[in-house]
C-alpha cells in the first residue's frame, strides 16, 4: 500500500495498494500519524521500519517516501 499523507499532515491515507481488492482499500481508512505502527513510524521518522511475524500475524516493512523538504507518505507491505 502507498500511503500518503492527508492535508493537514495529520494522518496517512491509501492512494494505490497491490494484492488488495477495490473494496478493501476503500475501507481501509486513515492511519493517524501518531499511530504505533510501522507505517506511522516510517513517517514520523523518515527512516524504513520493520514488525517481525508473530504466529499467524504477518510482518510489515515500510518505507518512507521523501521529498527535498519533508516525507510525503510510505510504502508499506506485509510479509510472512
Amino acid at each position: 500500500v502507498v500511503w500518503l499523507a492527508g492535508a493537514e499532515g495529520h494522518e496517512l491515507v491509501p492512494a494505490i495498494a497491490h494484492g488488495y481488492d477495490a473494496q478493501l482499500l476503500a475501507r481501509m481508512g486513515s492511519i493517524p500519524v501518531e499511530a504505533h505502527n510501522v507505517t506511522a513510524a516510517a513517517f514520523r521518522s523518515g527512516e524504513p521500519a520493520r514488525a517481525a511475524a508473530d504466529g499467524p500475524t504477518p510482518g510489515a516493512v515500510a518505507i518512507p517516501l521523501l521529498s527535498e523538504s519533508a516525507t510525503t507518505g510510505v510504502l508499506a507491505a506485509e510479509l510472512p
